[in-house]
C-alpha cells in the first residue's frame, strides 16, 4: 500500500465551551459536552487510613480530604464513616466526624465482635444529591479476628460417577474453630423468581446435611440455591450461584482501538477475560476467522490482552479460550462497511499527542480534544481512503490529566474516540528518605519528604503520614490519592497491577486506556435536563403528644458532655438539630431532652442520617475486590468449595453498634467505656481493647496521653428515661499518642507506630519529620499522601526494625 507523505499539524488555538466555535454544529457538540459534564458533576472525597488490614478491637486512624466540592466548601460539615461487610452489605459500625475547611481527622475502635473477612470503609459527607449520597469513597479492608463464627457453611456437589451430573449438594456446617454444628435446622430452595424445589432438613452429628439437587431442572434462569441455617439464636441466610451447562465459565469483552472494527482496515483490539467471580483470568486464546484459527495470544495476570486483526465484512471472527472449563467461542463486535480507525502508539504523553488515522473512503473529518466537559483543541481536515494520515497535537492549552480525542464526520457525528493522559511530566514527585534503613527497638527515625514538580519553584500543601507494620498493608486493598484523583474517579475500578502507584507505570496506563477509554460517546446525547437538588443530611425529628401533633413550639436541649445548648421546634413539633450542637471532644454521646412541665406525656422521634445511610448501603452491592483471587486475603470465616460461587450472605441477630459503645459489654471498662491500661494511662489508645485494662474509678489519679497527671471524676452517664434520646455525636480530631520510649515499663506493641494527620509542607521542597519505633520488630511501611497547590502527592518507603 502506498502511504501518503507524513503530514504534521501543529494545533495551538484554544477553544473554551463558552467561546464561539467555527459553526453552529460544533457549538452544539460543545454544548452537549458541557451539559454532560454538568450532569455528572460530583464532589470528590479521598480518605487516607493508617493501614488496610486490621484486627478486631484495633484503633483506626484516618485523614479525609475533600478534593472537590460542587457546593461552597463550608456546606460540608460532617464526615460519615460506615464499616460494611463486602459480602452481604451488612453495616457493622458507623461513626461521624467534624469537617473543617475540607479536612476531617479522627480515630475510632473496631468492635470486638467483628468476624474475619473482607469489609469496606464507606465514607461520605452530609451533602446529598436528590436524596442520595453525593460523594462516596470506598476503602477495602481486611479484618483478621479471633472471634468465633458459630456457623461456617461449606458446600460441594456430589456426583454418582465421574461423568455424571451432580445428584446432591453436600452442606457441612462448622464453627470457625472447626467444631461440628449438629442438629442445625436447614431450609433450602432452588430457583430465582420461581421456586423449582424446596425442603427442610437437619445437620447430623458431624454437621453434614445432604440437599437433593434437581439437576435436570437447573439452567441459567434458576441456578440459585437459597439456604437458611438456624442453630439456637444464631441464623444465616445464604444464596449461591450454581453451575449451569448454559453458562459460560468466563466473560470476555472486546475493545477495538477507537471504538469500531472497520472493513479492510488493520486494527488493534484490547480484550479482557474474567471468570464468573469477576476475577481476572490469565489464559491463552486462539483467534478464529470463520472456523479456522489464524492467531494466538494470551492475557496477562490482570486478565488483559491485545491483538491485531484485519477484519473483512462477511467473515465471522471469534475468540476461543484454551481452558478445560470452557469450550465456548466469543464473537468479536460487528464490522462497519465504512469508517476509520485511529491509532495512538503512546497515550501517556507530555506536551505532544501523536495519532494515525486511516479511513476506507474519502471523507472530511473534525478532530476535537476535550476532557468530557469542555473542548481544548479542534481541527478540520480531509482523509483519502486507504492512506494513513499522521497528526501531531501540541497540548500546551490542554489541562493535565485524562483527556479524549474524538473524530467527528462532516455531520459532526462521532466516528472514533481515544483516551490519553496529557502532561504526565507535570505530576508532583514525592520521595521519602530516611536517615537509615535499619533501626533498633525504640529508635529515632528521621524522615525527609522531598517533593517537586516541573515548572514550579515552590510547593505548599498538607500531607498525612502513617508508619505501620508492612504485613498490615495488602496490595489488593491499596488505594492511593494520586491514582484515585487522576485515574479511578474517571475510569472506576482498574485492572490489578503490582505497582503501588499505577500512574507511574506508562506501559500499564497504555494498556488500561485502550480497554477503559471506550465510553460509546456518552456525551453525544444531551442529558435529560433534570435539575439536581442538593441538600444537607441533618439530624431531624419531631415531638408529639401521644398520637397528636403539638400546637406550639417546644424548647429542647442537647447535652454534649458539659456543653448544654437550647433550640426550639416549630409549632407542629418538627425540629432540626444544628450540627454544632452535636460536636463532642471525646467518645461520649449527645443527650436530647425536652423542657416541659410534664414531659411524660410527650415523645421524641429522631430521623438520623446514620440510619438513612445504613439503609442505602444495605441496598448496595459491594462484592469482593476486583483483584486476582490468589492475591486476596482469605476470609477465615467463609470458605466455599470449588464449583459454587458465593453470591450473598445475610447474618441475622448480629450485634448492631449503631448506638452502643465498643466497650459497653466488656468487664475491663466502666459503664462509660473508660479504662486504664497497665501503664496507668487513662483511655490509652495504645492499649484499646487490651484484656489487661481495668475500669477507671472515680477520683482516680492517672496519666493522660501526654504523660500529665489527671483526676478522673467518675462516670457521668445519666439513667435513660422515656424523654431522653441518645444521639451519636460528631467527633473532634484526636492527637495520635506519642509513646514514652524512655519508660521501659510501658510496652509499645501497636502495629501503627506513627500517625500524623496534617503535616504542613515547607515551600522549600523538603520537610523533615521524626518519630520513634516501638517494641515490635520486622518490616514497617511509611506511607505519605496529601494535597498541594501543584496537585496530589503520594510516596512510600519501607524500614526494618531489629532487636538489639
Amino acid at each position: 500500500m502506498l502511504l501518503k507523505p507524513l503530514l504534521i499539524l501543529f494545533l495551538s488555538v484554544l477553544f473554551h465551551v463558552s467561546a464561539k466555535a467555527q459553526n453552529h454544529q460544533l457549538d452544539s457538540v460543545a454544548t452537549n459536552l458541557n451539559s454532560y459534564g454538568l450532569s455528572n458533576l460530583q464532589s470528590s472525597l479521598f480518605v487516607h487510613f493508617d493501614k488496610n488490614i486490621y484486627t478486631n478491637s484495633e484503633q483506626v486512624w484516618f485523614t479525609g480530604y475533600l478534593l472537590k466540592s460542587v457546593l461552597p466548601l463550608d456546606n460540608h460539615h460532617t464526615l460519615y464513616i460506615s464499616l460494611v461487610n463486602s459480602i452481604d452489605s451488612t453495616v457493622v459500625l458507623q461513626e461521624r466526624f467534624l469537617i473543617q475547611d475540607g479536612f476531617s481527622f479522627g480515630s475510632f475502635n473496631l468492635p470486638d465482635s467483628l468476624l474475619s473477612g473482607s469489609y469496606n470503609f464507606v465514607v461520605n459527607t452530609n451533602i446529598q444529591a436528590n436524596g442520595k449520597i453525593e460523594a462516596m469513597f470506598i476503602q477495602p479492608v481486611s479484618i483478621i479476628s479471633n472471634t468465633v463464627n458459630m456457623m461456617v457453611p461449606h458446600f460441594s456437589l456430589i456426583k454418582k460417577g465421574i461423568h455424571a451430573a451432580a445428584d446432591n449438594v453436600l452442606l457441612k456446617v462448622l464453627t470457625s474453630d472447626h467444631h461440628f454444628v449438629e442438629n442445625a435446622e436447614i431450609g433450602y430452595a432452588f430457583g430465582k423468581s420461581k421456586v423449582i424445589s424446596h425442603g427442610h432438613i437437619k445437620t447430623n452429628n458431624i454437621g453434614e446435611a445432604v440437599i437433593p439437587y434437581p439437576t435436570v431442572k437447573i439452567d441459567s434462569t434458576n441456578n440459585i440455591l437459597s439456604v437458611s441455617i438456624k442453630k439456637n439464636k444464631d441464623k444465616r441466610h445464604i444464596k449461591y450461584d450454581l453451575p449451569s451447562p448454559e453458562i459460560s465459565r468466563y466473560k470476555v469483552n472486546f475493545y477495538p482501538e477507537g471504538g469500531y472494527l472497520v472493513n479492510g482496515l488493520p486494527s488493534r483490539v484490547g480484550y479482557e477475560v474474567r471468570d464468573l467471580k469477576n476475577a481476572p483470568a490469565q489464559l491463552k486464546a486462539y483467534l478464529f476467522e470463520n472456523d479456522l484459527p489464524v492467531d494466538s495470544f494470551s492475557t496477562d495476570f490482570s486478565g488483559v490482552g491485545i491483538f491485531s486483526i484485519l477484519p473483512k465484512v462477511g467473515y465471522r471472527y471469534s475468540l476461543r479460550l484454551i481452558s478445560s472449563n470452557d469450550q465456548n467461542q466469543y464473537e468479536l463486535p460487528n464490522i462497519l462497511n465504512r469508517g476509520l480507525v485511529m491509532t495512538a502508539a503512546d497515550a501517556v504523553v507530555d506536551r505532544d499527542l501523536r495519532i494515525s488515522l486511516l479511513a476506507n473512503h474519502d471523507t472530511k473529518i473534525y478532530a476535537v480534544i476535550h476532557n468530557g466537559n469542555e473542548i481544548s483543541l479542534q481541527s478540520e481536515l480531509g482523509l483519502s481512503g486507504g492512506l494513513i494520515q499522521k497528526l501531531r497535537f501540541n497540548l500546551d492549552s490542554v489541562k493535565p490529566g485524562l483527556n479524549k480525542i474524538t473524530i467527528l464526520d462532516a455531520g459532526f457525528k462521532p466516528l472514533a474516540e481515544r483516551l490519553f493522559f496529557a502532561h504526565h511530566d507535570q505530576l508532583v514527585s514525592l520521595n521519602l528518605k530516611t536517615d537509615k534503613s535499619l533501626y533498633e527497638k525504640r529508635d529515632s527515625v528521621k524522615l525527609t519528604l522531598d517533593y517537586h514538580r516541573k515548572g514550579l519553584d515552590s510547593i505548599n500543601g498538607f500531607v498525612s503520614i502513617s508508619c505501620a507494620q508492612s504485613n498490615r498493608f495488602s496490595s489488593v486493598n491499596n488505594k492511593n490519592i494520586v491514582d484515585y484523583v487522576y485515574l479511578e474517579k474517571e475510569l472506576a475500578t482498574l485492572p490489578y497491577d503490582f505497582s503501588s502507584v499505577k500512574i507511574k507505570d506508562k506501559a500499564y496506563l497504555n494498556k488500561v486506556f485502550l480497554i477503559k477509554g471506550w465510553r460509546g460517546y456518552q456525551w453525544q446525547q444531551t442529558p435529560i435536563n433534570d435539575s439536581i437538588v442538593f441538600s444537607s443530611s441533618e439530624v431531624k425529628g419531631w415531638v408529639s403528644k401521644g398520637k397528636s401533633t403539638i400546637k406550639s413550639p417546644m424548647e429542647l436541649h442537647t447535652i454534649a458532655k458539659t456543653n448544654i445548648n437550647s433550640f426550639s421546634t416549630d409549632s407542629s413539633g418538627k425540629f432540626t438539630i444544628p450540627f454544632s450542637n452535636l460536636i463532642i471532644d471525646d467518645k461520649s454521646d449527645v443527650w436530647l431532652s425536652m423542657n416541659a412541665r410534664n414531659p411524660a406525656i410527650f415523645s421524641i422521634k429522631i430521623d438520623d442520617p446514620l440510619a438513612q445511610i445504613k439503609t442505602q448501603l444495605q441496598q448496595t452491592s459491594f462484592g469482593n475486590p476486583d483483584k486476582p483471587v490468589s492475591g486476596m486475603i482469605q476470609d477465615a470465616a467463609i470458605k466455599v468449595s470449588a464449583g459454587i460461587n458465593l453470591k450473598e450472605v445475610v447474618i441475622a441477630k448480629k450485634k448492631d453498634n449503631f448506638n452502643t459503645g465498643v466497650f459497653s459489654n466488656q468487664p475491663r471498662v466502666n459503664r462509660c467505656g473508660d479504662y486504664v491500661c497497665e501503664s496507668n494511662i487513662l483511655n490509652c489508645v495504645n492499649h484499646a481493647g487490651d484484656s489487661r485494662n481495668r475500669p477507671a474509678k472515680p477520683n482516680g489519679r492517672y496519666r493522660d496521653q501526654d504523660g500529665n497527671l489527671v483526676t478522673y471524676f467518675g462516670c457521668q452517664i445519666k439513667e435513660v428515661d422515656a424523654n431522653i434520646s441518645i444521639i451519636k455525636g460528631i467527633q473532634m480530631p484526636k492527637k495520635f499518642y506519642k509513646y514514652d520510649v524512655s519508660n521501659m515499663d510501658e510496652p509499645i506493641n501497636a502495629t501503627t507506630i506513627y500517625w500524623n494527620q496534617q503535616v504542613k509542607l515547607s515551600n522549600t521542597g523538603k520537610t523533615p519529620v521524626s518519630f520513634n519505633t516501638g517494641d515490635l520488630t520486622g518490616a514497617f511501611k511509611i506511607v505519605v499522601q496529601g494535597v498541594t497547590d501543584g496537585g496530589v502527592v503520594y510516596g512510600e518507603q519501607e524500614i526494618l526494625v531489629k532487636s538489639k
